[in-house]
């Protein structure tokens, strides 16, 4: 049994898909030349790198709450063109 355990924990760990969200999970508005990350699919998982820019327009700031459902990203990295207010 302990054999037959390790195998299926091994099958199991190697058929999960390695996935890192992108940015068809974003959702964005952009308004004067500037894009806010207003939402992101809730089904998103792995780590999301959120791009400088989008459609040519530099990614300036992140809405209240676009992240809160999105419980399985494992982190995000947000650029420098993001000001913190």
């Amino acid at each position: 049994m302990k054999h037959l355990t390790g195998f299926l924990a091994l099958f199991l760990f190697a058929s999960l898909t390695l996935y890192a969200a992108d940015l068809s999970d974003l959702n964005y508005r952009t308004v004067g030349g500037q894009v806010t990350i207003i939402d992101c699919d809730e089904a998103a998982t792995g780590g999301l790198v959120i791009p400088d820019t989008i459609e040519g327009n530099p990614v300036t700031s992140i809405g209240e709450s676009a992240f809160f459902n999105c419980r399985s990203l494992a982190g995000i990295t947000i650029p420098d063109s993001v000001s913190l207010v």
